[in-house]
C-alpha cells in the first residue's frame, strides 16, 4: 500500500503523491501521480522508484 505524500517545504519546494486505483482490483490498472516544485523532479522520481519496486 502506497501511503499519500504532501510534503510542502517552501512555495517552490514541494511534493505531492499518491496512487489511484482505476477500478475494483486494487492489484490491476493503478496510477501514480505525482506533482512537485520547479526542482523536486529528483525526488518525485525517486518517490516513484521505491512505489514501482514494490
Amino acid at each position: 500500500m502506497f501511503e499519500e505524500v504532501n510534503i510542502e517545504r517552501t512555495e517552490h519546494d514541494w511534493v505531492q503523491c499518491k496512487v489511484i486505483f482505476e477500478d475494483e482490483n486494487e492489484d490491476e490498472n493503478r496510477r501514480f501521480i505525482g506533482a512537485g516544485g520547479p526542482t523536486n523532479l529528483e525526488e518525485l522520481l525517486e518517490i516513484f522508484k521505491n512505489w514501482a519496486e514494490r
